[in-house]
């Protein structure tokens, strides 16, 4: 069946729309359907002559950074493939003590101590290979890319709409979502409210970075009128209601992380448009503004510094007292880390871990470090982790090849940096970066850098 490039591109919108939807592709079921639909939606752009060609192109252009995506993939790949355990008694020491202590009748185990989780971690991982594929085809027009920037500050405006909304009748249970912990807070319908927040702020971010697309250095005098309606006006009113969102989660790290985001585009916007007021700083400082006014009618004016403390965000709830112990968590991770050193435990494999390692009273249980840098490093050990740094810094020279080549401008490489930035901030006391959704979405936003495209308005 042949489809158009529009249609295509709505097909996209669909699949990442629904990614959010349920629990934001946080289950091993969902991951699974969600890689069923992307590699759907890549048998389709094979059926367009013209699409297979932009789709080399692509790969031809970014071949470094394909290649070792797809090295990547098969370390992923590797972790679960079964060798005899006495295999592993040098190279993975830690492997085998454990399947010796667990006194196992088979005599083959896998690198990754949770299989089952690796294959499904390696399915999420191929979903943002075919994003970083098909999002410069589909995506290859400076319209193209501020219809994707708009239609993620709408499901962002969507979501927080309706996640306030539901917070304030109480936040009901569902067949497929049960707030245990955040009976209080805006998640709509994600479980956790950080990586709620952190959603949003890909949203806020969209949002922003639309506008900026929108007004280029000859807009520096749009009067108030032209500001309140122009073309951007719509995104506006979504990051509004996105703000509110973050808000109402009442998650501090996510809202210092959102805070921080604003700062660092205030500051950035000053030293592109050269003044303290434009188009990006205005919008800035209204939501600061209802931030503030917010925070303040909620929390009291006495406690709107503790409010961004990214390390204070405990409460005294009974039913949050695991976040007393993140400290805990996060030591517990480093020694993990240390002990599977070379190969890691495998992708997903910390929950496993968690229940055989960590000795606890009540049945306390978690499936993530609460620090994302300190689980990727337990999951893949160093060989791992030098491919995923070896993998940014190709992302990085490929973003300054097209800068020189003069088929993106130096901004985006400042905007791509930081989110980055505001990401690994919130990275050391959370795990959004592990959430499936918020993957899709970021690789989306940082696919808009191997775009094939020209912005006529600026200059290098």
């Amino acid at each position: 069946m042949y489809l158009s490039r529009k249609y295509l591109q709505y097909l996209f919108f669909l699949i990442v729309f629904s990614s959010t939807i349920f629990k934001a592709g946080n289950s091993n079921p969902l991951i699974q359907i969600f890689f069923i639909f992307f590699l759907v939606l890549f048998l389709l752009c094979l059926n367009s002559k013209n699409l297979v060609a932009e789709l080399k192109r692509n790969y031809r252009v970014h071949k470094y950074f394909f290649c070792i995506f797809i090295i990547f993939l098969f370390y992923v790949g590797f972790q679960i493939i079964p060798f005899p355990i006495e295999w592993m008694k040098n190279v993975a020491p830690a492997n085998y003590e454990l399947y010796n202590s667990l006194a196992m009748e088979r005599n083959v185990g896998s690198i990754s101590i949770d299989p089952s989780n690796t294959y499904f971690q390696l399915l999420n991982y191929l979903n943002f290979f075919i994003i970083f594929s098909l999002f410069p085809i589909l995506f290859n027009r400076k319209e193209d890319v501020l219809k994707f920037l708009f239609f993620v500050s709408l499901i962002g405006f969507a979501h927080a709409f309706f996640a306030t909304a539901w917070m304030l009748i109480g936040n009901p249970s569902t067949f497929f979502i049960e707030k245990l912990h955040y009976l209080n807070s805006s998640t709509g319908t994600f479980i956790n409210r950080s990586n709620f927040c952190i959603f949003l702020l890909l949203c806020g971010f969209s949002g922003l970075y639309y506008i900026l697309m929108h007004h280029q250095k000859e807009d520096l005098n749009l009067n108030l009128i032209e500001w309140l309606t122009g073309p951007t006006i719509y995104v506006r009113f979504f990051i509004l209601f996105i703000t509110i969102g973050v808000i109402t989660t009442l998650g501090r790290s996510g809202n210092f992380s959102y805070l921080l985001m604003l700062l660092l585009l205030y500051i950035y916007s000053f030293f592109i448009f050269r003044k303290f007021f434009n188009s990006l700083s205005n919008i800035i400082f209204l939501i600061l503004i209802i931030d503030v006014s917010i925070v303040g009618f909620m929390f009291g004016g006495a406690q709107l510094i503790e409010r961004y403390s990214i390390f204070n965000d405990f409460t005294e709830s009974p039913t949050e007292i695991i976040l007393y112990r993140r400290i805990e968590f996060i030591k517990f991770g480093i020694e993990q880390f240390k002990n599977f050193i070379i190969f890691g435990y495998g992708a997903g494999g910390f929950e496993q871990i968690f229940k055989i390692f960590f000795i606890t009273q009540g049945g306390l249980y978690i499936n993530h470090v609460h620090n994302d840098f300190i689980e990727f490093a337990g999951e893949f050990g160093v060989i791992g982790l030098f491919i995923l740094t070896f993998l940014f810094v190709t992302y990085l020279i490929n973003i300054v090849t097209n800068i020189k080549g003069r088929l993106l401008t130096k901004n985006h490489l400042i905007l791509f940096l930081i989110l980055v930035i505001v990401l690994s901030v919130d990275g050391l006391v959370d795990f959004s970066l592990h959430i499936p959704a918020i993957g899709n979405i970021l690789s989306s936003i940082l696919a808009v850098g191997f775009t094939n495209f020209y912005f006529e308005n600026q200059k290098q």
